[in-house]
Order: C-alpha cells, then sequence, then structure tokens
C-alpha cells in the first residue's frame, strides 16, 4: 500500500505544481516568503512571513517534510477559495484513499473532502467512519468524516450514517452521524433517529430530536413513545412536511481592517445545500431555523 501511494503521490506532484503556475503563483519562488529566522522565535514571527501557495503546495506534497508542516500546508490549500481545483482534490483523495500516513493530515484531507468534494467522495468517507481491513480511523478521523457527510448527499451514505449514531463509542462522532442523517426521507432513517432519542448523551438525544423536526416538520419532544406512536399512525406521509436540510459555512469573524470600515454592511455567507442534493428538494432561502448542521 505504502509503495501505491508514492507512486500516486510522485504522479501527482506534476499536476499540483501545473495547478499552481496556473493560478500564477508559482512565480512567487522557490523560497516564497519563507522565515528566516529559527527555533521559537521563528515561530513568533511566522505571521510577518506568510508562505505563498507554490509553498503550500510543494509541502503537501513532499513525503521528506515531517507529518506537521504537510497538514499545515493542506489545511491552507484546502481553506483557500481555490482549493477545491482538481490537481488539489486529487491530492485529499490520494491521502485518503491510502490511510497509511500520519492520522492528522488525513483528518484534514477528510475535512477537505467535506469542503471541496462531490458525491463520488462518498464512499471513502464512509470507510473513514470504522475500521477497514486496512485502516483503524482514530476518533477524530471518524468525527471528520462524519461531519464531512452532513455536507455531501448520496443514499450510500445512509448505512454507514445510521451505524456511526449508534455504536460509535464517540458522542461527538455519534452526534455528527445523526445531524447527517437529516438529509434522507427515508423510513428507516426515521426508526434510526427515534432510537437516537434514548442515547445516554443528552447532546446526541438533542440532535437526534433536531434531525426528526426537519424530516417531519413535527415537534413532538424527546419522548420515544409519541414518536412511536405518530409514526404507526402516519407511517406513509413520514416526510410530508419536511423542512429544508442546509448547512453553515464558517463566517470569518470581523478584524481590525473590518472594523475601522464601519459605514460597510457586513455581508452574511448564505446557508448552502449539501453537495449532490437536487435543487428541488430544498430551498435555500428559507429561514435559519431550517439549518441542521453547524
Amino acid at each position: 500500500m505504502r509503495a501505491a501511494r508514492c507512486d500516486v503521490i510522485a504522479g501527482l506532484a506534476l499536476s499540483v505544481m501545473t495547478a499552481v503556475m496556473i493560478l500564477g503563483v508559482a512565480g512567487c519562488g522557490a523560497m516564497g516568503n519563507k522565515n528566516p529566522f529559527p527555533g521559537s522565535l521563528g515561530e513568533m514571527l511566522d505571521p510577518l512571513f506568510p508562505q505563498s501557495p507554490g509553498d503550500w503546495a510543494r509541502e503537501a506534497i513532499n513525503p521528506a517534510l515531517d507529518a506537521d508542516k504537510r497538514r499545515r500546508a493542506v489545511e491552507m490549500l484546502s481553506s483557500a477559495t481555490w482549493g477545491g481545483e482538481k490537481p488539489y482534490l486529487r491530492l485529499y483523495r490520494v491521502y485518503v484513499d491510502f490511510p497509511d500516513d500520519d492520522d492528522t493530515i488525513i483528518s484534514v484531507c477528510v475535512r477537505a473532502l467535506g469542503r471541496h468534494g462531490t458525491p463520488e467522495d462518498v464512499p471513502r468517507l464512509t470507510k473513514m467512519l470504522g475500521p477497514t481491513s486496512a485502516y483503524k480511523p482514530p476518533v477524530y478521523v471518524r468525527w471528520e468524516a462524519a461531519k464531512a457527510l452532513q455536507r455531501i448527499h448520496h443514499p450510500s451514505a445512509v448505512a454507514p450514517l445510521i451505524a456511526a449514531s449508534t455504536r460509535d463509542q464517540d458522542t461527538d462522532v455519534r452526534m455528527a452521524a445523526v445531524k447527517a442523517l437529516a438529509q434522507y426521507d427515508q423510513p428507516f432513517v426515521f426508526d434510526a433517529l427515534v432510537g437516537a432519542l434514548n442515547d445516554r448523551v443528552f447532546a446526541v438525544r438533542h440532535s437526534a430530536l433536531s434531525s426528526l423536526k426537519t424530516l417531519t416538520g413535527q415537534d413532538l419532544g424527546p419522548d420515544t413513545r409519541q414518536w412511536i406512536d405518530w409514526g404507526r399512525k402516519h407511517r406513509g406521509e413520514l416526510f410530508a412536511g419536511r423542512q429544508p436540510y442546509v448547512w453553515q459555512p464558517y463566517e470569518k469573524p470581523w478584524g481590525f481592517w473590518d472594523k475601522m470600515q464601519f459605514w460597510k454592511k457586513p455581508q452574511p455567507v448564505p446557508p448552502r445545500l449539501p453537495a449532490g442534493m437536487e435543487q428541488a428538494t430544498v430551498d435555500v432561502g428559507e429561514t435559519d431555523s431550517a439549518l441542521t448542521t453547524q
């Protein structure tokens, strides 16, 4: 697996660097704006010597660097507006498809796929929800995978999400999986969410109730028996009152210069549909009360 992964990354390097040149950032030079100060002093002065996107791309695919530097490079690439370009998507996918590297790098690549991925990435994300024959994802990788599946829609994610919402030992993973299930108007999803109302942790129960409200348009409270009775009476129309499911992108807080320009009104970041969800199923103009993810 390691040899195959190295071969893929070696071939990927040319694509990534080509993208960097197309974006007009390779001209920053091989060294970019590298911090000339070593040690802890250099770490303090890092903000004064920002690296170029070309540096990030080179560091992300350089196996000779330590994991911290490669992870930071992937984070910087994926957070850029152009971080969803095809060469960078291939980079994230390679790390997830061949998870024999540092787990923290895999986690940021999973997060990057949640930000820029497509429904074709759902199978690789669901594999990160539980152990496979070749990889046992730690809790923070599983959590990132569940959060990523809140932003990408595909029916094949339903069964793995239900398994994560009921079997995972970590509260945050179960809670993220329960939130992601609110996309899917299927009877066994309804049943799984009703079952999650009995979770031992309040946060999971609260998320399950929120997802049930989104899927059914009903607010029957946290009592499982009421939901079971209602479900029996309305089995053929469980989702007649379904509410919109959207997710809210991160909104960067105002910085110093933003606050100085007090005459400018902030432009709110609008909620978004999950990638792959039909436009006809959700009206993204609904109010914030329809938001089910963070």
